[in-house]
């Protein structure tokens, strides 16, 4: 696939509160959606157990992790974009 750009970031659990909590139509997805965000924090976990840099910048751009997670009190916007630079300059030396 294409890199559309290494710091495009989706925060999954903010689409999902948006969602949900704004609109009263979407309460059908309620379980489906809380589903996958439990799946996700069990991939999160499993990626920082694996600690492979390319995982983590795709758990940190999906704000899987609490670091990259806007709403959480260990929010570090710097540290994030730090890695994904550290992660793209791997990425093109070929490591």
């Amino acid at each position: 696939m294409k890199n559309i750009g290494h710091h495009l970031k989706v925060n999954i659990r903010g689409i999902f509160e948006e969602i949900l909590n704004n609109n009263e139509h979407t309460w059908v997805m309620k379980i489906p959606l809380l589903s996958i965000l439990h799946i996700l924090a069990q991939v999160g976990e499993r990626a920082s157990e694996l600690n492979d840099p390319l995982l983590n910048s795709y758990m940190l751009k999906l704000g899987v992790y609490d670091v990259a997670d806007p709403k959480n009190e260990n929010y570090d916007k710097d540290f994030v974009t730090k890695y994904l630079d550290n992660v793209q300059e791997l990425i093109k030396k070929g490591k």
